[in-house]
């Protein structure tokens, strides 16, 4: 699906400053899956927060990275229900 490309490239560009804003320098998203589960009835929207450094970044995680993901989904119209799963990764630098 295409939605997974879209939606990665809507927050790192376009929401660029909010991530760098809420979570610190060279953090990013990354979206590992955008699938519908039949299970479910909803579209299950996984995802990687990558952080450099956990002291000050991580008290905003999950309810930023969940607005920013909202944020973005609106760009695409996209309104049908869905489940955000998310986790952080912390990357050396």
């Amino acid at each position: 699906m295409i939605y997974d490309l879209v939606l990665e490239d809507i927050l790192n560009n376009t929401l660029k400053n909010d991530i760098t804003h809420l979570y610190g320098n060279d953090s990013e998203i990354k979206v590992n899956y955008f699938k519908y589960s039949t299970n479910t009835s909803k579209y299950i929207i996984d995802c990687t927060l990558m952080i450099s450094e956990i002291e000050n970044n991580y008290e905003n995680h999950p309810y930023g990275l969940h607005l920013l993901i909202e944020e973005s989904l609106k760009c695409i119209a996209f309104t049908e229900p869905y489940i955000i799963s998310s986790s952080v990764k912390l990357n050396k630098i």
